[in-house]
């Protein structure tokens, strides 16, 4: 298994009319033997870019690429120990599975024998016995996706790069496939590189997270580092189903109080008829970070499951603050997902199954869990973290 590593890459397009555009910009990245990689990012990002210039399709603009070890500059493609399966499948579709299965390996000269081994061992590891006799026309979705996973495995690669494997399959599917291809990887403990524009797969699947933005790469981490702890405000938006909400805003003392409050800033053309600014009232038991009691504007980064929500009988209750008005609930069985207004902002909040909410009524916006706030500058977007701001792409 190879160690797959880029060095500073760049790779330009040019334009039709002119200029060029950039898919990768100094894009650096180690991938370990054996590891799993799940590289997630919005259309355009460059996740493809980076499977094609792995794989030899395309050559670099600036930059260096090593598989396991060797520089890949002038490295035909065949020789580079890869199999790349596009989302599209890439099947012969007048050969039968067998045949495309078989179809590589007679290419590359192999043993007759040695061919009928294979394709058997393939057959069976991805449970195609039944349809090696079929064209792919005559496979479901799934099942075609699992011809061209075996068609790529048959020759043994060091690594497995899937471009958008699951993106043309129904979500039941899908969800198989995830399973399968993460059984997959654990049986044959093979590099594999997958990437989406799922930010709920990706974390399905993979052991490292990367989340790409604009040829740049946004944050490198676990599932759960990615989504606990954003590098950014567009990671912490991009990850997560509802996203995390984001206020932006800054501490005050109301006038008579000697707590805090996270009061929300910002411009709206319709701020008055949404309702008065939300004032989220801090926790005396929890220190604010000593950077942000100077008044300065941040980011407040709250996923939808650390707010509450509770009913205001009136709104002189709370004169206006800590308001929001409900526009949408979304009822999902084990959940409901409530979305709401404040002046200046949209936010959503997780609640239980059984859900009192509905639209048009006012609510009480509470933090229930001030520890898990992630806070961000609100100029860079970059995560601060003990009174420093972090690099939007560091």
């Amino acid at each position: 298994m190879p160690e797959l590593r880029l060095e500073a890459v760049s790779k330009s397009f040019p334009r039709p009319a002119g200029g060029e555009v950039w898919a990768l910009r100094a894009f650096s990245l180690t991938v370990p033997p054996g590891a799993l990689f799940a590289v997630v990012g919005p259309s355009g990002c460059g996740k493809t870019t980076l499977l094609r210039l792995l794989a030899g399709l395309e050559t670099p603009t600036s930059g260096r690429i090593w598989i396991g070890g060797r520089e890949a500059a002038g490295l035909d493609p065949a020789a580079r120990d890869l199999g790349l399966v596009f989302q599209n499948h890439a099947l012969y579709p007048h050969l039968t599975v067998r045949e495309n299965l078989e179809l590589g390996l007679e290419a590359r000269r192999v043993d007759k024998v040695e061919i009928r081994r294979r394709s058997a061992e393939m057959a069976d590891l991805f449970g195609l016995r039944d349809t090696l006799g079929c064209l792919p026309g005559e496979l479901s979705g799934g099942m075609r996706q699992r011809a061209a996973l075996a068609r790529a495995c048959a020759r043994r690669p060091g690594a497995l790069l899937l471009d958008e494997p699951c993106a043309h399959l129904d979500p039941e599917t899908r969800r198989e496939a995830r399973m399968f291809l993460a059984r997959l990887w654990r049986e044959l403990r093979m590099t594999l590189i997958w990437v989406t524009h799922d930010q709920s797969e990706a974390m399905a699947v993979g052991e490292q997270v990367l989340v790409m933005r604009d040829g740049t790469r946004c944050q490198l981490g676990t599932p759960r580092e990615v989504h606990g702890h954003p590098e950014n405000a567009f990671v912490a938006r991009f990850m997560g189903s509802p996203p995390m909400n984001l206020f932006r805003g800054r501490f005050v003392k109301p006038p008579g109080s000697a707590s805090w409050a996270f009061e929300e800033s910002g411009s709206s053309a319709n701020a008055e008829a949404k309702g008065t600014r939300l004032r989220l009232m801090w926790p005396e038991d929890c220190p604010i970070p000593g950077a942000l009691s100077t008044g300065r504007e941040v980011l407040l980064g709250a996923r939808p499951e650390h707010l509450a929500l509770e009913s205001v009988e009136s709104l002189d209750e709370t004169n206006g603050d800590e308001r929001a008005r409900i526009e949408h609930v979304e009822w999902l069985g084990a959940e409901t997902v409530v979305h709401f207004s404040t002046a200046f902002h949209e936010g959503t909040a997780r609640c239980g199954a059984v859900s009192k909410w509905a639209p048009g009524v006012s609510a009480r916006v509470r933090l229930c869990r001030p520890e898990a706030i992630r806070w961000f500058d609100a100029a860079t977007q970059g995560r601060l973290a003990g009174g420093e701001v972090r690099s939007p792409h560091s």
